[in-house]
């Protein structure tokens, strides 16, 4: 049996578990993580038992802890869905809610906990779980067996897999089980292929804003910067404006003005010699979304990611579940505020860092950068993946770290995937935070911990030393 033959038997195997839940009359609590693969991966799952008549409440938490777990056991909810949560704490739920659980995830776990019948994790099929597989993606694998009728849930797992940065494939494109979902999405006609500049915008914005808000890739000096984008882009001679006052957008830029403007952007993107790693950094596979209106802000599946991704950093969780489950009105404008603000918010952060060597050190596997005052705990997970993309950084892990005011530290790992390294972050963080007293989540490329203040030069210690 291969690996997807498994996936789909053990994803009806938990889909029988729902429906019978269901027809029971026992509705979920669907708990989320603070990222919008979680927050996705819970959508689907909510709509496809709404679809059978059930009556879900999703709650979105930053961390999942056994003071929480205890809370909602008080509430009084009898059965609980965890999505993109809850790798390493089976025991504690088990404990807690005996049979009543199922987790849906994507982060390290176990092996004592992979071979729970509860859990659907990428993790038990031999993935590589920050290339082949989202949270949404498994989601949608197990709505699709809840349900025949749930296959229009693939452009969601789609978009959340680009949310993860899951498209490490050629022309970032996806890849594994994600790939497969995106077949289905692009056979169903709601999703549409092509080869483009990654910025967003493009039927939209103007060309100087296209490119000065995009944060992935980071541009440095023009990211954010408006003035120096335009002064850019007129000092090669082109004519970036339509008759009249309005600037062209990229979509109606010819071949040649194209060509010259990706060359122009080159040496902006990275300090790389080379071109060809420099290209797949602004040209690629851009997934335009077939339901969505032309020239909405949710046309463009990364756009639409992080426009999810702005209001839950924001703490508005409501938004982003009412655009996930399909509001388009009011939701949706002030969702667009919130992504611009999002984005001006994360440039100023990057600025911080980048223009204050103080903050950096540099060790011989890592940077470990102190963000305590400047980057709120919500961006630390953004702030970290942009940072390891940049090229002083991407040859090494980064330990992006800040105190709370509750005696703690946040600590957020990231490596590049291009380091091609042996190491697994989630196994790491997993160990070390059994030594140190921590939680946590963490995958092949990322994690995340919260440490006592006292354990917190032990536990980066433990970090380096187990790279």
């Amino acid at each position: 049996m291969n690996y997807i033959e498994s996936l789909n038997v053990r994803a009806k195997d938990i889909a029988n578990i729902i429906n019978k839940q269901i027809s029971n009359g026992i509705n979920p609590l669907i708990l989320s993580d603070t990222e919008t693969d979680g927050v996705t991966a819970a959508s689907i799952i909510a709509k496809a038992i709404q679809k059978k008549n059930g009556k879900p409440v999703i709650r979105i938490v930053n961390w999942l802890d056994y003071r929480l777990l205890q809370e909602i056991k008080k509430s009084g909810y009898k059965w609980i869905i965890f999505c993109n949560t809850g790798a390493g704490m089976v025991s504690n739920i088990e404990s807690m809610f005996n049979d009543q659980w199922i987790i849906i995830d994507r982060h390290f776990i176990s092996k004592e906990e992979s071979v729970n019948k509860n859990v659907l994790n990428i993790n038990q099929f031999s993935l590589n779980e920050d290339l082949e597989g989202s949270t949404s993606t498994i989601a949608h694998i197990l709505a699709s067996k809840i349900d025949s009728s749930n296959t229009d849930s693939s452009w969601m797992a789609v978009m959340a897999s680009l949310s993860a940065g899951l498209d490490q494939g050629e022309g970032r494109s996806l890849l594994g089980v994600n790939k497969l979902v995106l077949d289905e999405a692009l056979n169903s006609n709601l999703i549409k292929c092509s080869v483009e500049l990654l910025f967003f915008g493009r039927e939209t914005k103007p060309i100087h804003e296209a490119i000065s808000s995009t944060i992935e890739p980071y541009i440095p000096n023009l990211t954010g910067n408006n003035d120096a984008t335009i002064a850019v882009l007129r000092s090669i001679g082109i004519n970036y404006e339509n008759s009249g006052s309005r600037w062209k957008t990229l979509s109606e830029l010819n071949e040649k003005q194209n060509k010259e403007l990706v060359e122009l952007l080159i040496p902006y993107v990275s300090a790389s010699e080379n071109a060809e790693e420099v290209l797949g950094e602004i040209i690629g596979n851009v997934y335009t979304l077939n339901k969505e209106e032309e020239y909405s802000p949710l046309r463009d599946a990364r756009e639409f990611a992080i426009l999810i991704e702005s209001c839950i950093k924001s703490g508005n969780y409501g938004i982003a579940l009412a655009i996930c489950l399909g509001d388009r009105d009011k939701m949706l404008l002030d969702a667009e505020e919130l992504m611009e603000k999002y984005k001006r918010n994360i440039n100023k952060c990057l600025i911080s860092i980048l223009n204050d060597e103080d903050v950096i050190i540099e060790t011989t596997k890592s940077f470990i950068i102190n963000v305590d005052g400047f980057v709120k705990e919500k961006l630390m997970s953004k702030i970290s993946s942009i940072l390891s993309k940049i090229k002083r950084f991407e040859n090494k892990v980064i330990i992006l770290k800040s105190s709370t005011a509750d005696g703690e530290v946040i600590i957020h790992i990231v490596s590049n995937i291009k380091q091609n390294s042996t190491a697994n972050l989630g196994e790491i963080m997993f160990e070390c935070n059994n030594q140190t007293g921590g939680i946590g989540i963490g995958s092949k490329f990322t994690g995340k911990a919260k440490i006592p203040l006292s354990k917190s030069e032990e536990f980066i210690k433990l970090i380096n030393a187990k790279l």
